[in-house]
């Protein structure tokens, strides 16, 4: 199996690579898991300057998928979001649906405080049934800079592929 395994570590370049590679080392074990019978190729980026923090390769004797990853870590309960929905950016969506029309299913993955990891196929979901969140967000998640209107979607629990946990 070859992979680039980036280790949550003490001195990154920022506050972007620290969360997402912190996201990223929740997320990894469940899909080794997930697809333990194939052969894995991941390729992993910890900069804000790539839209999608993991894309992988999944290699049976017959077949091979191809797979986009965004992940978010939430910083509290899953239980929070349960009822309203989680927020899932429009800019998000995008990337994932645009590597989608490159040959790689889209999936967003979100880990929370309380060690449960939610996964959506985006491939698999009706955007235009779904509500969305009418307030301002933090304009960063890692910096403090105030807040700003996003263009956004609230996916909802039932619709995850995978529920689980990543501890």
């Amino acid at each position: 199996m070859e992979e680039k395994n980036y280790e949550v570590k003490e001195n990154y370049q920022d506050a972007y690579e620290k969360a997402d590679a912190e996201g990223q080392s929740k997320v990894l074990p469940v899909l080794k898991d997930l697809f333990s019978k194939t052969e894995l190729t991941f390729e992993q980026h910890v900069t804000d300057k790539n839209e999608i923090d993991i894309k992988f390769t999944a290699t049976t004797m017959c077949s091979q998928s191809y797979y986009s990853v965004e992940c978010k870590h939430r910083n509290c309960s899953h239980k929070v979001f349960k009822e309203d929905g989680y927020l899932l950016e429009d800019k998000k969506r995008d990337s994932l649906l645009g590597a989608y029309k490159k040959g790689y299913k889209p999936i967003y993955a979100n880990t929370f405080d309380d060690g449960v990891i939610l996964m959506w196929d985006l491939s698999k979901i009706n955007f235009d049934s779904l509500k969305e969140l009418d307030k301002p967000l933090p304009i960063k998640t890692v910096e403090n800079k105030g807040k700003k209107k996003k263009e956004n979607k609230l996916l909802q629990y039932n619709d995850a592929v995978y529920k689980g946990k990543y501890c």
